[in-house]
């Protein structure tokens, strides 16, 4: 019951939109734009993952810890939803979601708001440590330069009935 509210608001702000948008350019023009701004919004996003799944791989090599980063590839993932769905209202709203200052913003709403939900502060720790591994105890003595040979006997058989 209470997700269909905010469903039928984004449903009808999306109708008013569009249809101010045909009468200021025309229902043609409007259909174009809609349709523009979605595969503009599209490639950022492709250009936007890209970067942030880069990111994430560097500080994983470096041994930092890439939960800021994986947080930022779920906010890409949600923009990459609002993008999909026909209708300007949600294709800006993904369009905005793609600038890393909004993303940061309603990151601070959102935990602002769990905050007030959970009664309190919360904290999220996280240790990424990339360790060295420990040289064994009793090294193995060193192989010949010698190729690798493996014998093998074979004999066929016929299938059995």
């Amino acid at each position: 019951m209470a997700l269909r509210t905010p469903i039928l608001f984004i449903m009808v702000a999306e109708l008013i939109v569009f249809g101010f948008l045909c009468d200021v350019f025309g229902f043609w023009s409007a259909l174009l734009l809609l349709i523009a701004s979605s595969a503009f919004g599209a490639l950022l996003l492709r250009a936007q993952g890209v970067t942030t799944l880069t990111r994430i791989q560097l500080m994983m090599e470096q041994g930092q810890s890439p939960i800021s980063e994986i947080i930022e590839t779920l906010w890409l993932a949600a923009a990459g939803l609002l993008l999909l769905l026909p209708g300007l209202v949600t294709t800006l709203a993904g369009l905005a979601l793609l600038v890393p200052f909004t993303r940061r913003l309603v990151g601070g709403w959102l935990i602002g708001r769990y905050r007030a939900y959970a009664g309190g502060q919360f904290h999220v720790r996280t240790q990424f440590k990339q360790t060295e591994p420990s040289p064994p105890t009793n090294p193995a003595p060193p192989i010949a330069d010698k190729p690798t040979v493996i014998d093998v006997e074979f004999e066929d058989l016929p299938p059995r009935s």
